[in-house]
């Protein structure tokens, strides 16, 4: 009588499946060795991204606040509380957010050379124009929509969403309590040029914050000259002027040849260590994912789950058999070289 079929799925015990593993410990060593060559491959084809850091300070155009606000404003930064700022703390506030906004990757737009180092994937040096790259998902969305009368997505080079984008997502600030300096980082391929480019992005934004302020107080200026001529009240005038003389005293510090929002600490400085990948990770990942299928699949051979019987004979077949009969002492692939 032929014996009843064995269930694909059944329930096995912890030793059943140590008892497996022991017999089938050579093949879950080529597995672990399969999946650590995997990811030394992975590893390999990743492009590394390297960190680098640029530090910058807020200029201090008031120097009148006194200790005791000094003491109030660190105990509420050890509390991370913010307070409202001065005139020259939003400045820097200010600048802070506009090193990831929309005017500032307008005016990395009008730049070229800098848009080539952006986007070097886009960016054909050889013919001098930008070109959309092969990508196969792409390619069967376009095909999938001409099928459905659909018009694809057509190449356009990066513009100024692409770019606040690419800011957005590679470049991180980090606020110290304990002092007034702002680290700024920068994710990038390169990290030569990205010591180049940090202090390229904060002269943008550093210009654009002067230009702005420097035009609002000429135009505040103005205002209050012309209401001076007219006011006769005494505290009308009193305020007036005071507000006049902080007027100059912005347009004094943005017409100079100095840093106006923020002042750097000291050169970028580029990270040799990549943040991406992590080379033992990605290893360490490769290979015990590797292990785990090697546990599944010496499972099913000792219950039959694979259903290897019907097939030709090959040399997981010979190991099998090898294991069943109780001569698996034998390397995985010894059997290829002997005798069948």
């Amino acid at each position: 009588m032929d014996e009843a079929p064995r269930p694909l799925l059944r329930k096995l015990n912890v030793a059943e499946i140590l008892a497996s593993l022991r017999r089938h410990r050579w093949l879950l060593t080529a597995f672990a060795c399969v999946g650590l060559v995997i990811g030394a491959i992975q590893a390999s084809m990743t492009v590394p991204v390297f960190p680098v850091t640029f530090k910058v300070t807020s200029i201090a155009l008031e120097q009148s606040q006194s200790q005791v606000n000094n003491r109030i404003s660190t105990l509420a930064n050890l509390a991370g509380i913010s307070l409202p700022s001065n005139a020259n703390g939003i400045a820097f506030d200010v600048y802070l957010e506009e090193l990831k906004g929309r005017s500032t990757a307008n005016a990395l737009v009008a730049r070229p050379d800098v848009m080539h180092h952006l986007f070097p994937r886009l960016w054909d040096d050889k013919q001098g124009i930008w070109r959309e790259p092969f990508s196969l998902n792409k390619a069967i969305d376009d095909g999938v929509k001409s099928l459905l009368g659909m018009p694809g997505d057509s190449f356009h080079p990066p513009g100024p969403a692409q770019v606040q984008g690419l800011l957005e997502s590679s470049i991180s600030v980090s606020k110290s309590p304990y002092t007034p300096v702002v680290t700024i980082t920068l994710l990038t391929a390169d990290p030569k040029w990205g010591t180049q480019f940090l202090p390229l992005l904060h002269g943008i934004v550093d210009e654009s914050l002067r230009r702005k302020t420097l035009e609002r107080a000429n135009r505040y200026i103005a205002y209050l000259m012309d209401q001076l001529g007219s006011a006769t009240v005494g505290d009308y005038r009193a305020a007036l002027i005071a507000t006049l003389i902080e007027q100059q005293r912005q347009r004094m510090a943005a017409s100079a040849d100095l840093s106006f929002a923020a002042s750097p600490v000291d050169e970028p400085v580029a990270s040799p260590i990549p943040v991406t990948p992590s080379v033992f990770n990605r290893l360490l990942q490769a290979m015990i994912l590797a292990f785990l299928a090697g546990c599944i699949v010496a499972i099913a051979l000792d219950n039959g789950i694979l259903g290897l019987a019907p097939l030709p004979e090959t040399i997981v077949h010979r190991y099998v058999a090898r294991v069943n009969s109780g001569r698996g002492q034998m390397k995985p692939g010894t059997a290829a070289m002997g005798q069948p």
